[in-house]
């Protein structure tokens, strides 16, 4: 739907300016009406780079609202209410996406199936909704299906803020730490060098690294940050080539610690993904193509979409995923075993969850693993410039005795 600029009385008169989403002036006009506005002036809009920045941000959904509006939407459709009057109440209680179903409403009135109104709105919905969405109101089970999305969206968003508040408490404690010892370097050891310098005495080498770091950051430390920040901002330049974040991506699984991270959640999101669809009647071959849509590890999602075509050529999902080696085996001894027994929707959802108890894991292994070491460092910078400055001091003792 394109863009469309207004003019409009509210019923206190006030006059109202504004953008709205539609079809044509007669569609917006519809919509200006259904809002309470009294119409006077409808034509294509031409927003600015800025502007356009924020309709897309102001019209995405993350994950917690999503479950909200599928959850709120069963619930009103298990009541009795028709799809459009369900929307119509949704769209009186959220100011920020109201416009979005305002204009889904319109749509489903004039004939749309749930689905095609979902789709004209895709900045706002993922194709994982749409597609569900789709295969539901195919076998008649909307609002099964729409209760089944608000458990994905709630444990995508939960899978999510618990890989945050992992990762929270490290960076606050790189980010604490580093400018403790900045600190240290730029106002606490300028104080006391000159002391040492005109006591004569011999410096230890570990004093005489500290005075040099020290000296370099007074003088050079502004200059330091400006090519951290200008490096920091050519990588991120740089991420937004496809193969630079793919090869990234590459070297991201190969790490260690954070790699089998990457791994694990990527691999839930896509046993979540893959049950919610089947689950839902989406046939096989298409669960996977949207589904990998899903994943943010480039190689992953690459290895998703070539088993999405391999099973629509005839191959089995499990020895499709298999090719690569990126998914885990027990996941792939699942996905086989459900497409032998016919169940392959509740076997999907069991793999689900051996990889959030797998990633919940190994966030708790990772965070009880960060955490000292994070200290220990600290410590040991801190200690290092302690003793920088103590040795000079036990020599002047030492010679002061003498």
């Amino acid at each position: 739907m394109a863009q469309w600029s207004f003019a409009a009385l509210d019923e206190a008169g006030r006059r109202r300016r504004g953008t709205v989403e539609g079809d044509n002036p007669r569609h917006v006009r519809g919509l200006l009406r259904e809002q309470g506005l009294r119409p006077l002036q409808v034509r294509p809009a031409r927003p600015g780079i800025a502007s356009r920045f924020r309709l897309g941000k102001r019209r995405a959904l993350g994950s917690e609202a999503l479950a909200q509006l599928t959850r709120q939407l069963a619930t009103l459709l298990r009541g009795g209410l028709p799809l459009d009057a369900a929307l119509n109440a949704l769209a009186a209680q959220r100011s920020r996406h109201s416009e979005v179903l305002v204009g889904m409403r319109a749509r489903v009135q004039e004939g749309y199936s749930f689905a095609e109104a979902l789709d004209a709105s895709r900045r706002a919905f993922p194709e994982l909704l749409v597609a569900t969405v789709g295969a539901g109101e195919r076998i008649g089970r909307l609002e099964e299906v729409l209760e089944r999305l608000a458990e994905h969206f709630e444990k995508r968003q939960a899978l999510r803020q618990q890989v945050r508040a992992a990762l929270a408490y490290p960076m606050v404690l790189t980010v604490f730490s580093l400018a403790i010892v900045s600190l240290m370097l730029v106002y606490v050891v300028p104080q006391v060098t000159p002391v040492f310098v005109d006591s004569g005495v011999e410096l230890p080498r570990l004093t005489r690294v500290l005075i040099t770091v020290s000296d370099f950051a007074r003088a050079w430390g502004w200059l330091a940050l400006l090519a951290a920040a200008a490096g920091c901002g050519l990588l991120a330049r740089a991420l937004r080539l496809p193969a630079a974040r793919l090869k990234l991506h590459r070297l991201l699984l190969r790490t260690p610690l954070f790699g089998a991270l990457s791994r694990e959640l990527n691999s839930a999101r896509l046993m979540q993904s893959l049950s919610t669809l089947t689950d839902a009647g989406v046939s096989v071959w298409e669960s996977l193509r949207v589904a990998a849509r899903m994943l943010t590890n480039l190689p992953m999602r690459q290895a998703a979409m070539d088993a999405a075509r391999e099973v629509s050529e005839g191959k089995s999902a499990a020895e499709a995923l298999d090719r690569n080696g990126l998914f885990p085996p027990l996941c792939i001894q699942l996905i086989a075993s459900g497409e032998a027994s016919g169940e392959l929707h509740q076997l999907l959802g069991r793999a689900a969850e051996t990889q959030e108890r797998e990633l919940s894991a190994r966030i708790n292994t990772l965070t009880s693993l960060l955490q000292p070491v994070l200290i220990m460092l600290v410590g040991g910078f801190v200690l290092l410039i302690v003793l920088s400055i103590l040795m000079p001091i036990f020599e002047m003792n030492r010679l002061i005795g003498q």
